[in-house]
């Protein structure tokens, strides 16, 4: 990956979810990912996951996103919002210790959180 702005992405498991749908749901973020502007989104490495977190299991639903301009930030929030309400998951993304957690709170909550969130990373605060 080239050098530019990291994000991390974490899906979150439902109880009943198996570690293969996870993984399909995962390719599923990736490809509309892929679909903007962006450098490369990859799977997260098992050395850059949580303590705790080894194998493949662990990893699926890790990706990590990298792109050069700051302006696509509130574009790439926004896909993941889409995609995690149709797909009825929880998504942490996060800029180094920044995280946003992206959940089934009604839009207008999660617009506050989000523009919040994207305020913050404008500022570099």
């Amino acid at each position: 990956m080239r050098d530019g702005t990291r994000l991390v992405v974490e899906i979150g498991a439902a109880d009943e979810a198996d570690a293969d749908h996870l993984d399909q749901l995962t390719q599923v973020l990736r490809g509309e990912l892929l679909d903007l502007d962006v450098d490369a989104v990859e799977p997260v490495p098992e050395s850059q996951l949580p303590a705790g977190a080894k194998g493949s299991a662990a990893m699926a639903g890790w990706l990590a996103v990298l792109f050069g301009t700051p302006d696509l930030l509130p574009t790439l929030i926004s896909v993941i919002g889409d995609w995690a309400g149709r797909n009825h998951r929880t998504v942490r993304v996060s800029i180094g210790s920044d995280v946003l957690e992206v959940t089934s709170a009604t839009s207008a909550q999660q617009s506050r959180i989000i523009e919040a969130w994207l305020e913050r990373q404008s500022t570099g605060a």
